[in-house]
C-alpha cells in the first residue's frame, strides 16, 4: 500500500481517517505523557492563534499515552515517534517493528522546536534503527524549518529518502505553524528537490488552507502534502475530501520510484 498525496498530520491522524488519504498518528512518545483529560487541558491553555499573522502557536510537549497503548491497527497509517534519549529511540523503533500487522510508514519527529542542536547523536541512532526495519515500514524523517540541509544530507548518506518539510517553527512563545510556516516549508522541498532530484520522496506541509496551497507545495517540488493546524478547526475537516480530489486530479497515479538506498547524493 503507498502513501497517498494528501496526508492527515500529527495529532489529528488519530481522529481523521478518510478514503484516498494517509492519517499520521501520534506523536507517540515511549512513556505515558498524559491522558485524554491531560491532553485537552494542554490544548486548551497553550494553543493560541494570531488571526493577524494566520498564525498557531503551541506548546504541547507532545502529550501522548505512549506507543504501547497502541490497540487499533497501524497497517494504513503513518506512525509519528519521538525519543528523548537514545534508549528511548531505539525501544519505540523496536516495539513499531514488532506491532502486528506492521505500520505503513514510522515518521521520525527528529525536529522539536526545543532542540537547538541540529544533528544530535539520538537522531543518528534513531535513523540508523528505523533503517534496519526497511523491510517493515518506510522510514520518513521530519526536518526543522530552519538549517535542513544540515540535517537532510547526512541522513540522505545513511539511507534515508522520505523528508518531511517541515516542523513549527521555534520561538520563545512555542512552535509556530499555519501560514508563517508555509515559505519555509517551500523553500526546504525546493531545496532538496533541487540538492537530490528524483531519489527522494518529499512531503509538503505548513499553512495550507486551500487547494491553492496545494499547487505551491506541488509547484515546488512536492510529492504529497500534509495538513494539520487548518484542522484545529473541526467545522474546516470537510474541506479534507476537497483537497484529496484536487490532488487525484492533479498528479498521476502515486508509483513507489524509490529503490533500497542508494550508494549517496547524486554525483557522489
Amino acid at each position: 500500500m503507498a502513501i497517498e498525496p494528501l496526508i492527515v498530520g500529527a495529532p489529528f491522524g488519530n481522529y481523521l481517517v478518510r478514503e484516498g488519504v494517509t492519517s499520521t498518528a501520534g506523536t507517540f512518545t515511549w512513556e505515558h505523557r498524559a491522558g485524554v483529560l491531560k491532553r485537552i487541558w494542554r490544548v486548551m491553555r497553550t494553543v493560541r492563534y494570531n488571526r493577524r499573522q494566520q498564525a498557531w502557536i503551541n506548546k504541547l510537549g507532545l502529550p501522548n499515552p505512549g506507543l504501547r497503548s497502541v490497540r487499533e491497527s497501524m497497517a494504513e497509517r503513518i506512525v509519528s515517534l519521538h525519543g528523548f534519549t537514545e534508549h528511548e529511540w531505539q525501544s519505540l523503533i523496536d516495539y513499531a517493528a514488532r506491532m502486528e500487522p506492521a505500520p505503513l510508514a514510522i515518521e521520525l519527529n527528529i525536529s522539536c522546536p526545543n532542540v537547538s542542536k541540529v544533528v544530535t547523536d539520538e537522531v543518528l541512532v534513531a535513523c540508523r534503527a528505523a533503517l534496519a526495519h526497511q523491510d517493515r515500514f518506510l522510514t520518513i524523517a521530519k526536518l526543522p524549518p530552519v538549517r535542513w540541509l544540515e540535517l537532510a544530507a547526512p541522513l540522505y548518506d545513511m539511507g534515508i529518502r522520505w523528508f518531511h518539510c517541515c516542523n513549527t517553527i521555534p520561538t520563545p512563545g512555542g512552535g509556530v505553524s499555519g501560514k508563517p510556516l508555509k515559505n519555509y516549508s517551500l523553500w526546504a522541498v525546493g531545496d532538496l528537490r533541487d540538492r537530490f532530484g528524483d531519489d527522494v520522496h518529499l512531503i509538503g506541509g505548513g499553512g495550507v488552507s486551500c487547494t491553492a496551497d496545494l499547487d505551491d507545495f506541488l509547484s515546488a517540488g512536492a510529492d504529497h502534502i500534509a495538513v494539520a493546524s487548518l484542522l484545529l478547526n473541526p467545522l474546516r475537516w470537510p474541506q479534507i475530501n476537497r483537497f484529496r480530489d484536487h490532488l487525484r486530479a492533479r498528479l498521476p497515479q502515486q508509483t513507489d520510484r524509490l529503490a533500497p538506498a542508494s550508494a549517496g547524493p547524486p554525483g557522489n
